[in-house]
């Protein structure tokens, strides 16, 4: 099955500017930016068939092929595009080793769901799965204590938080930087 990359939405001037050092209060720790670079992850995106109320939908996952952690992306701002000589990192899980976090995923999604509408959502089966590079920028800083990195998701914006900071930790070991 070949990968697609996926469209980076964010350009690297507009990355940069979100990721600029902010200086918050007056103790806060200074750090300097040294670099901004786009890296791609591997990433399988699932298609899962739910019901709601008698009608049937499909639910996005995306699970990271490097520790298999779920996030559910907006997949309206999801394109393609073709990438030349790109040599991104590799899939270190297989579909089968993340197809748990799919149903766990679901099934997390169906509780928050079931308590905000009084009304569970059913979970069926997965009915499509593509394997996707999505990208990232990562920012490098120097602080009086060594380096540090912060990684935004180049398509929504968002500054990605503690939950894919591990992701992030055994890309860069990989990458051997």
């Amino acid at each position: 099955m070949e990968a697609k990359f996926v469209q980076a939405l964010i350009t690297q001037a507009e990355a940069e500017q979100n990721l600029a050092p902010k200086r918050w209060l007056f103790f806060s720790r200074k750090k300097r930016l040294e670099k901004v670079e786009r890296i791609y992850l591997p990433y399988f995106l699932f298609n899962v068939e739910t019901e709601f109320k008698g009608k049937k939908e499909v639910l996005v996952i995306a699970v990271d092929a490097i520790e298999g952690i779920a996030v559910f992306p907006k997949e309206k701002f999801v394109r393609f595009e073709e990438k030349e000589n790109a040599s991104p990192i590799p899939f270190l899980l297989a579909e089968k080793d993340v197809r748990p976090a799919v149903f766990s995923a679901a099934r997390d999604f169906s509780l928050q769901v079931g308590i905000r509408e009084k009304l569970p959502l059913k979970i069926g089966e997965i009915l499509f799965t593509k394997r996707v590079y999505y990208p990232f920028w990562m920012a490098y800083y120097s602080t009086s204590k060594g380096l540090t990195f912060t990684a935004l998701d180049a398509v929504s914006g968002a500054i990605q938080g503690v939950k894919m900071r591990q992701v992030f930790v055994k890309v860069l070991r990989l990458l051997g930087q």
